[in-house]
């Protein structure tokens, strides 16, 4: 295993363990990942998902997979951009934070920790530059801290971003669609290729 798939996949089984996935040791160059006590799919280290279709059987295994595929991408992503980030040097920081994003006066920052992996954070700058002040701190919730940076430096309109309350309300209507149209008399049944060949899902 080279240096930056180890750092990839320490991120990763960090990540997975927080969201309650249990990570096994490291099988053929790809991360194996269980959900409620069984298989679930294997990551590779480009940040690629396997799966084997038996093994997603029910709507709640389908959307702890889509999890997996999710946080794999996210991590693949900031850990690619922490390789080459430079450091944030500002009088008074103590931690070695790197700096990730900056606009409108607006600062976007991670920092590397041993236990608790890669942590997030953003920040308005003071005069010159010279100092930070207002930190909005996220952990590892990189699409949150990626959210907060757009509407916090003017990037995006707030208010036209969903609440976590709204996109559940846009998936629980996406969803009793779905189900209702899967009853309809004639809704054909998809299944995977080959029974139990291994699929894939790429970032």
């Amino acid at each position: 295993m080279d240096g930056k798939q180890n750092t990839y996949f320490l991120e990763l089984r960090t990540v997975l363990q927080q969201e309650d996935y249990t990570v096994l040791p490291e099988q053929d160059g790809c991360l194996p990942v269980e959900w409620n006590d069984r298989p679930l799919c294997q990551i590779t280290s480009g940040g690629s998902i396997r799966y084997r279709p038996d093994d997603i059987q029910d709507p709640d295994t389908d959307v702890a997979l889509t999890r997996v595929t999710n946080i794999a991408a996210a991590v693949k992503e900031y850990m690619t951009l922490l390789e080459d980030a430079p450091d944030l040097k500002v009088d008074g920081l103590h931690d070695p934070y790197k700096l990730l994003a900056e606009y409108n006066d607006t600062v976007l920052a991670a920092r590397c920790s041993e236990q608790c992996g890669v942590q997030f954070v953003t920040w308005r700058w003071g005069h010159e530059k010279v100092s930070l002040y207002h930190g909005h701190y996220f952990n590892h919730d990189y699409a949150a801290a990626k959210q907060e940076f757009c509407t916090r430096s003017g990037l995006m309109d707030p208010d036209r971003v969903f609440s976590n309350e709204q996109l559940a309300e846009v998936y629980r209507c996406v969803r009793e669609t779905l189900e209702n149209a899967s009853h309809q008399p004639g809704a054909a049944e998809t299944a995977g290729n080959g029974g139990g060949a291994d699929q894939r899902h790429d970032p």
